[in-house]
C-alpha cells in the first residue's frame, strides 16, 4: 500500500462471537496503527541476501 501511496480506507475482519463489535473494532484499529511504519528503500530480494 505504501508502494502506490494509498490513503483510502482499511477493512478489518475478524470472526469471533464473543466479542463485542466496538470492542472488536477499537482494538483493530489501535493493533493496525502500530503497523504503520516507513516503507523499506531496499528491495525484497535485495534484503533477504547474505
Amino acid at each position: 500500500m505504501n508502494d502506490i501511496h494509498y490513503e483510502g480506507p482499511l477493512r478489518v475482519e475478524w470472526e469471533v462471537a464473543r466479542i463485542n463489535r466496538e470492542h472488536g473494532a477499537r482494538e483493530a484499529c489501535e493493533f493496525v496503527k502500530r503497523l504503520d511504519f516507513a516503507p523499506s528503500n531496499v528491495a525484497f530480494d535485495a534484503a533477504i541476501a547474505d
